[in-house]
Parts: C-alpha cells; structure tokens; sequence
C-alpha cells in the first residue's frame, strides 16, 4: 500500500498489537481509526510527530544542544519575552501506513466494577459482573512503512543529516515506547522487520537493472540464473525465449556461452534429453540439428 523504491522509508512491523484511535467517538468508547482514502488502519503523521518529540524530550538527556535539535526538527512556537520565534521544522512527517491491508484481531476490555463507576457509592467489590468489551486492533507482525522527508527549503550544510537523525528518533522511540493506544501495556511496539527489507532490495535490483543497458541486464540475471532454470529454458521453453529475445537472440545465447558455457559443454552426450537440447542451441556447430530446428 505504500512506498516507492526510491525514497528513504523505514520498515518495521508490530511486535504485538497496535491500536490508533483509541480515543476517538465510538459507541462502544473504543474508536478505531480507518485511512478515509485506503480504508486500513494508519497512524497519524501528527502522532508519529508527537511520539518522536515526547521520546527526545521525556527519555533522553535534554540539554541546550538537544533543546537546539528539538526546536530545528520539529519547530516551535513564539515565546514572548525569550526570543523565540514562531517557525515551522526541518521535517515533515508523513502518515504511517501498512505495506499490505493489515490482519486484525478482536481484543477485550473486561471491567470489573462498572457500578462503582457509574455511581462512587458503591464499593468496588468483586461480586459484580465483569462487563466485556470487544475493540479491534491490528495483530501482530503486520509491517507498517514510515516516511520522513525534508521540508523544502529548510536543509542548508547544518542541517543536511537532519532526516538521518529523524529516522533515527523514530525507530528509537518506535522500539521503545511504542505508538497508538494502550502503550502501557506492550501494545504499538515495534521491531525490525529482514523480510519486508529483502523485498524492498530485490525491487530496487530490478528497478535498476530496467534502467541498464540490455546487455547488462541479461549478464546480471545470467549469472544468478540456476542450471535446471537455464535448461528449461534453452529447450522446453525454447519458443517463448525466441519469442522474447527476438532479434536479439543471437547476442543472448552469445552471453550464455560465455558465462555457462563451461557447464552446458559437459551435456554434449548427456542422456538426459533436455540437457542435450540446451547444448545444441548454444553450440549449433557441433551438433547435428541448430538452433532453428523444430525442437
């Protein structure tokens, strides 16, 4: 659902639950918040920017320097009387949104004593009924991406790593003290997330090789392609790989030669059928039926 291949984004995923909205109106008081264009869960940019700036204030060393950092980031307020001057961050901080629409699970609310709350008289006894309440929220191991990116305008030579130490502060704070409702109790943490990351790598390899030239491009994928992958396709797929190289054929099998050559050369007497049609299309020469034929 979101994220290109090209800007810096952050991946990570919930360790357990997540809820955003948890305060919002609902008939039940447990509000779950939907994006009003992509109907999924989502955490507010605005949150995620209240999360990093209450991680830095709240949990780690505030001194003039940091106080610095704070105000350069996130912007501040005019203070009269101090100097201080009403201007908007370094940063802008997008909406946290899940890589894919996200699994849910119901969680429970279960208080104990609701006529001591509806009416202080009462004692808060044991012997009342419990009353259940179902809330949604988003299971666990869901992966969310989240983005910073410089305000236009605001990043001068002081200010050039100010996205670094932005991603920095957020996946700190993202770990630690979690996002989103209930926080106190284990919910919004989360962690890393290896396997989104390699999907993310393997897209930008591919989006790369588009950009090189053919040539590069196929010696890329030559080289990282499996012999039993090369064989079905030098013989039971033979048709779709004419098809698909066309004119540029001759200077494909060109490059098999020169990186598989050594290999196919050993399935010259081979008496597996398919090993033998994948050395006749690379080395027609030495075969009694070329390339062309009506294998």
């Amino acid at each position: 659902l979101c994220g290109t291949d090209t800007s810096p984004l952050l991946y990570l995923k919930t360790d357990w639950r997540f809820v955003s909205g948890l305060g919002s109106e609902h008939p039940y008081e447990t509000g779950f918040i939907w994006h009003r264009t992509l109907g999924v869960p989502y955490l507010p940019g605005s949150s995620i920017k209240g999360l990093m700036r209450a991680w830095v204030e709240q949990w780690c060393d505030m001194d003039k320097e940091t106080r610095k950092v704070i105000q350069r980031l996130f912007g501040s307020g005019a203070v009269e009387g101090e100097g201080v001057k009403d201007e908007a961050g370094t940063l802008i901080i997008f909406d946290a949104l899940p890589v894919r629409v996200p699994k849910l699970e119901l969680d429970i609310l279960n208080p104990h004593y609701q006529p001591y709350y509806e009416n202080s008289n009462n004692p808060p006894a044991d012997y009342y009924s419990p009353v259940p309440i179902f809330f949604l929220t988003v299971a666990p191991y869901q992966s969310f991406c989240f983005c910073l990116a410089p305000r236009p305008g605001a990043i001068t030579e002081d200010t050039a790593g100010d996205v670094v130490h932005g991603y920095e502060l957020l996946e700190s704070a993202l770990k630690t003290i979690g996002a989103g409702g209930k926080t106190a109790v284990g919910y919004g943490v989360f962690t890393d997330d290896p396997q989104e990351l390699a999907k993310v790598e393997q897209r930008q390899v591919k989006s790369h090789e588009k950009e090189l030239p053919k040539e590069v491009s196929w010696r890329r994928e030559l080289a990282r392609l499996q012999p039993k992958n090369l064989i079905t396709r030098l013989s039971k797929n033979w048709a779709k790989t004419k098809k698909r190289y066309g004119n540029n054929l001759d200077k494909y099998l060109e490059i098999i030669r020169e990186i598989h050559g050594e290999k196919i050369k050993t399935w010259q007497n081979s008496t597996n059928k398919n090993e033998e049609k994948a050395y006749k299309k690379i080395f027609p020469k030495d075969a009694p039926a070329n390339r062309g034929g009506a294998e």
